[in-house]
């Protein structure tokens, strides 16, 4: 019995969780197109074992983590590590989500596996020489071959090669001895948040925002900010504050000015579309309205304050821009007034409450991560 069996395990469900997340905390992919993390075998015309009979070991090897093997052909592997490094950010480029590539030259029964993180440019040699147990030979390569990829993944390789191509890049003095020592690890990893640990699970979101109020027929707008959270892998609480301006209205009576801060609740359902992200989410709001009346004659000005609820729904697309730490994004939706106050001059209305509001926003969101 190997005295490291369970202990190994949990190391290596922690170092499978810290590639995805410490990519993520990076930056390195946006949204992925079916929120999977994946990795690509590349196949060519040459290739022994076959890269299907590869992705099928490894698929069953990787199936309680989620990552996804993919298959992309070419007319040959690359050769120089330069080719490796542009055709793994190629690969990350087309689906975000890709955590690295992989391909294999083998003679007789031995192989060299080549290894390319997407993110920071690592690229890995790594020979495989399975002990023949005198069965078929192709087979027990492939197997090798599955198992030395999933030991890569599994290991936290790929989080050393990213590590390691950025050293090369910035080099740093080496830390004390004492801060390499790894913390101990209690507990098990939950690896079913695998699927979704590449994007970040929390955002802060900024722009502008306007509405239309029916049936009164002037348009309200102004600066809005909040934060977005992503706990799970469709659901995305948001919260955000703003401000919609001023409106100034004069009567016969006189005249009456508001200010209109918004409290916005929503809980946005998120469906990937591609790299872009659209959602849809009810939303609750709250109104403080400050009113001032100036009615005409000798009597000077009286303030109001006051609490307006409004319900509704909106929809939103994302869509990510180079870096992946931030995005675009555009919404649209429709609020009814539940509770609502006529801004008035004494006895005489100047403004009545909707009944409709017409929303919108456009802006943009950014993870600290």
């Amino acid at each position: 019995m190997r005295p490291c069996a369970f202990g190994c395990r949990v190391r290596r469900d922690l170092l499978l969780v810290l590639v995805v997340i410490g990519s993520t905390v990076l930056g390195a992919w946006p949204a992925s197109a079916d929120d999977t993390v994946r990795v690509v075998l590349l196949s060519a015309a040459d290739t022994a074992p076959e890269a299907e009979a590869v992705r099928a070991i490894l698929l069953d090897h990787l199936s309680r983590v989620e990552v996804a093997v993919d298959i992309a052909a070419r007319e040959s592997l690359p050769v120089a590590e330069a080719e490796w490094t542009a055709v793994a950010r190629g690969q990350a480029a087309d689906r975000p989500g890709t955590l690295a590539v992989f391909g294999w030259r083998c003679a007789a029964a031995a192989c060299d596996l080549f290894a390319a993180e997407t993110r920071g440019g690592g690229v890995a040699r790594i020979p495989v020489k399975p002990v023949t147990g005198g069965g078929d030979g192709g087979a027990e390569l492939a197997f090798a071959v599955a198992a030395t990829i999933r030991e890569a993944i599994w290991g936290g390789l790929l989080l050393e090669l990213n590590r390691l191509a950025e050293e090369g890049e910035r080099p740093a003095a080496p830390p004390p001895s004492k801060e390499r020592m790894p913390e101990p690890y209690e507990g098990s990893v939950d690896a079913g948040g695998l699927a979704r640990a590449h994007r970040p699970w929390f955002w802060l979101e900024g722009g502008y925002h306007g509405e239309y109020p029916h049936p009164r027929g002037d348009i309200l707008h102004g600066p809005v900010l909040g934060f977005a959270l992503s706990p799970g892998k469709n659901v995305v609480p948001v919260l955000r504050v703003g401000w919609l301006g001023m409106e100034t209205v004069d009567i016969q009576g006189g005249a009456v000015s508001a200010y209109r801060f918004p409290l916005e609740l929503e809980l946005r359902v998120a469906f990937p579309v591609g790299p872009a992200m659209f959602s849809i989410a009810p939303v609750g709001r709250v109104d403080l309205v400050i009113g001032t009346a100036d009615p005409t004659g000798p009597r000077g000005e009286t303030t109001s304050v006051d609490a307006e609820l409004h319900v509704g729904g909106m929809t939103t697309w994302h869509v990510p821009l180079p870096g992946g730490k931030v995005e675009a994004f555009v919404g649209v939706g429709v609020l009814a007034t539940i509770i609502g106050h006529d801004l008035r001059v004494d006895d005489d209305v100047a403004v009545a409450a909707a009944k409709l509001r017409v929303v919108w926003s456009a802006g943009v969101s950014w993870s600290p991560l």
